[in-house]
């Protein structure tokens, strides 16, 4: 059941988490339900709500809160699937498996050109995708497909599906991502020789790709949807029967569907443990196993299709794109994707499509001499296409759109807005903000800019007066602040995106806003050159990029990126846009005061930041004092100029880096009496262990010789017959009874396990030390003894009801004479004891001479 929710005031709905495919809790004041994210709008929210079998009716009050809900199914599948591998490891039942952990090395590739040979149509392929078919052939056990953007990845997986698909093989594909599993179903499903099926919740598929669904093909099934009807018009005992018959017959229904699948495809983990997929029985069905986007999947999240399939495995993905996002900062080593790692490792098994039909050819040479090793060429279709070709008149939807530079937009691939020197500088969001937003740290993810909102938000409008239509036009931004501030001017019609999570989509227009612009020269996680690469790399056929020049280039590739820039893009000033009817009314909604002219550059030099009225701001700052001001700049001084000044004179009064790295070597120096390399390391004195014959440093071997000896005593020894058995038992039981001690129990000489504790400070270990002081005497037990103790006659502690007996707390098993008070009672007891021996002996003696003399008589 689908139900519609909205604000009372009527209004749009608050910047929220919430999005599409996400699960979620409805709460009402008498009632919880649980469901998925249907679809979203401005203004109201549709959850896809499981009303369970009986379909029963949901009663909807005047009140409701959707709140997000905590899903950790992916974790504990995850976590099943790694439990498996340990086992297949250790078993070592599959080849692949071994080849990922370094345990084998792949088989040789197959060269029977017979057998290469393509039985499918490959007319659209390119000669590396071609290449890419028939290694899927060739390669036996493990392949990576490395494919960049726009170089027709997902085509090419198909192109290998449909071939497995001619040659009688069944295929398992999982992507990390639903929305990566749907643009690969849509390319499925237009190989007439492929049957596919997508596995899945229905609300997080799109909605044309839903009848490829294992839900809808079980829907159109005549025999189900009347048994199903007839469960729900049956009560008591009829309807429970018809219900048992209904999942068995849709357990038969599910089975022969996957069955005659060419092609299942899935998320990552959704193929693992208890899924539907566990009505195969046969453990072989699946002959090969293929993760798109496997550069975006964390390593854990492979494991699951490797225990459907483990004869081949191939991974296609782009290591030079975003990696998977891990929150936990202890889990970092999961950012190394297993494809980067493979690829490193196998590159004969290997193949990079090279050739791109998304970019025009500058953008192109860009991407791929930053982050391809110059081997990405762009297709002749593509490599001179610009916004030009959407239009007919373009001089005439220049003049229509009122700014003297649209035509210069609209004719070049690349356009750089720098806002160096125009007082943009960045703002920060509050800490309440920052998490309706989605910002892990207020350190890293704060900023706003205004003033670049303001120029996004202009050309966009801009661009649709030209005819540029809003679906062909995409703003991303690194940071989820600025994307709500954007989405916010522009409206619902265009696509507002973090960087993040634009990956994987693709725009006719693309403007990038940078964010960043501080005196600091701060860029974050901006300097991350693969965040970048997808940034540029999602235009087609314009690049707009918006950023401050001074701040940003203190990176080095976001520098030669700007080189680039300013060597080929048409450049344009902030200032320009004051001419624009709008500028007013946009720069009050956006926060920007507009009541200071722009200082306006001209957009003829190579950079925007170099104009030759106003030099570029430099990387160490200078001192301003006596430096005569541009000639641009207004006389009244930015904020941004008056906080250099004031950090400039706060830097004078502090030693500079040099001098202290150089009173560093120094001291450094004074500290080392002789050279590095004259320096040994003396090799711990060895010896060996004559339990285990193992050989280590004699330091540790008494504590070694103690272990062993532990593991000696508790190795079980064979028992041969019953009665060796028994008699091994009764000498148990005996050695037991001597050592009746607790192992707990504290002596004389036992120090206290709570002082024995490692603590950082004295306070610690002080605390510790009052609140042991007052408690049971026997081993762990905590029990306070202040109020009402109970003394041992034997032993003289304290102890608490339940270990007051001897018996109890092991007094049982010491010796008379060794426990505490009761040595003059033993003594008595033992004379008295001794006495009456005596005295018995005697008796007997004397009985026994009587009885002698009476015989002799």
């Amino acid at each position: 059941m689908v139900v519609t929710c909205a604000p009372a005031h009527g209004g749009a709905l608050p910047a929220t988490e919430i999005s599409h495919g996400k699960p979620v809790v409805i709460t009402m004041p008498d009632s919880r339900y649980r469901g998925f994210v249907f679809s979203t709008s401005e203004a109201t929210i549709d959850v896809c709500v499981d009303v369970g079998e009986n379909g029963e009716k949901i009663a909807l009050g005047d009140r409701l809160d959707i709140m997000p809900a905590p899903d950790d199914i992916t974790y504990r599948r995850m976590k099943a699937a790694s439990e498996e591998m340990k086992k297949m490891i250790e078993t070592r039942s599959s080849r692949t498996v071994d080849i990922i952990f370094g345990e084998s090395q792949p088989y040789p590739q197959v060269s029977t050109e017979s057998f290469l040979a393509p039985k499918t149509d490959v007319k659209n392929l390119n000669k590396e995708q071609l290449e890419a078919v028939r290694a899927s052939l060739a390669i036996q056990d493990l392949m990576c497909l490395h494919g960049p953007p726009g170089t027709g990845k997902s085509t090419t997986v198909a192109a290998i599906v449909a071939e497995a698909a001619q040659r009688g093989i069944k295929t398992i594909v999982t992507c990390p991502s639903n929305a990566a599993v749907d643009a690969l179903v849509e390319k499925l499903a237009k190989r007439r020789e492929v049957v596919v099926t997508r596995l899945g919740h229905p609300a997080r598929t799109s909605p044309h790709l839903r009848q490829y669904t294992l839900e809808a093909k079980m829907a159109d099934v005549e025999m189900l949807r009347g048994l199903k009807s007839d469960m729900y018009a049956a009560s008591g005992r009829e309807r429970g029967e018809l219900r048992k018959e209904l999942r068995d017959r849709e357990k038969k229904c599910s089975t022969e569907i996957l069955a005659n699948s060419h092609a299942v495809v899935a998320t990552c983990t959704v193929v693992g443990m208890k899924s539907i997929l566990d009505v195969i029985s046969d453990p072989e069905h699946f002959g090969l196993a293929i993760v798109d986007e496997a550069g975006q999947a964390v390593e854990p999240a492979i494991y699951p299709i490797l225990r459907r399939c483990s004869k081949k495995l191939i991974l296609a993905g782009d290591p030079a794109q975003l990696p998977p996002t891990v929150k936990f900062k202890g889990a970092s080593i999961l950012t190394k994707t297993l494809l980067e790692d493979l690829m490193g490792r196998y590159p004969s098994n290997t193949v990079l499509l090279k050739r791109q039909y998304r970019m025009n050819k500058m953008i192109s040479d860009w991407v791929s001499d930053s982050m391809y090793r110059g081997e990405l060429i762009a297709d002749e279709s593509v490599q001179n296409h610009t916004l030009a070709d959407l239009l007919q008149d373009v001089e005439g939807v220049a003049k229509q759109a009122g700014a003297d530079f649209v035509e210069d937009i609209l004719s070049s691939p690349m356009t750089l807005i720098d806002t160096v020197g125009s007082n943009m500088d960045e703002d920060q969001v509050s800490e309440d903000q920052s998490k309706v937003l989605g910002c892990q740290s207020i350190e890293h993810f704060p900023e706003t800019i205004p003033g670049e909102a303001l120029l996004a938000t202009l050309t966009t409008k801009i661009l649709i007066k030209a005819g540029i239509k809003p679906k062909n036009i995409a703003i991303i931004s690194p940071y989820a602040a600025q994307v709500q501030l954007i989405a916010k001017l522009v409206g619902p019609t265009v696509s507002v995106r973090t960087v993040d999570g634009y990956q994987g989509g693709e725009a006719e227009v693309v403007i990038l806003s940078l964010v960043r612009s501080n005196i600091d020269g701060t860029t974050g996680f901006l300097s991350d050159r693969r965040r970048l690469n997808v940034a540029v790399s999602r235009a087609r056929k314009s690049c707009i990029v918006i950023g401050d020049s001074g701040t940003v280039t203190r990176d080095s590739f976001i520098e030669k990126m700007f080189e680039y820039f300013g060597e080929n893009a048409n450049l344009i000033s902030p200032a320009q846009f004051q001419a624009c009817e709008e500028y007013e009314s946009i720069s009050e909604q956006a926060g920007y005061s507009a009541t200071n002219k722009l200082p306006l550059h001209s957009h003829t030099t190579k950079i925007a930041s170099q104009a030759p009225d106003e030099p570029k701001r430099p990387k160490k700052p200078a001192q301003p004092k006596n430096d005569p001001k541009p000639k641009n700049i207004n006389s009244s001084k930015s904020k941004l100029e008056k906080r250099l000044e004031k950090q400039v004179q706060e830097a004078q009064a502090k030693p500079t880096v040099s001098e202290i790295i150089a009173n560093n070597i120094k001291q450094s120096s004074q500290i080392l009496s002789k050279p590095f390399t004259e320096l040994k390391i003396e090799e711990p004195e060895q010896g060996k262990c004559p339990d285990c014959n193992k050989n280590m440093p004699v330091s540790n071997l008494e504590l070694h010789q103690i272990h062993c000896a532990r593991l000696r005593r508790e190795r079980p020894k064979p028992v041969e017959n019953d009665k060796t058995k028994k008699d091994q038992m009764k000498k148990q039981k005996k050695i037991h009874q001597r050592q009746l001690i607790p192992f707990n129990r504290i002596s004389k000489n036992t120090k206290d396990p709570t002082l024995e504790k490692e603590y950082d400070d004295d306070d610690a270990l002080l605390d510790a030390a009052i609140s042991s002081a007052g408690n049971c005497a026997f081993g762990t037990c905590k029990v306070s003894v202040r109020v009402m103790p109970f003394v041992c006659s034997s032993c003289g502690k304290h102890f608490c009801g339940t270990h007051k007996f001897a018996e109890s707390h092991g007094c049982k098993s010491i010796p008379m004479n060794q426990r505490k008070g009761s040595s003059t009672s033993y003594n008595l007891k033992q004379k008295q004891l001794k006495n009456k021996l005596d005295s018995k002996l005697k008796d007997m003696e004397k009985g026994r001479k009587t009885t002698n003399k009476t015989k002799k008589k």
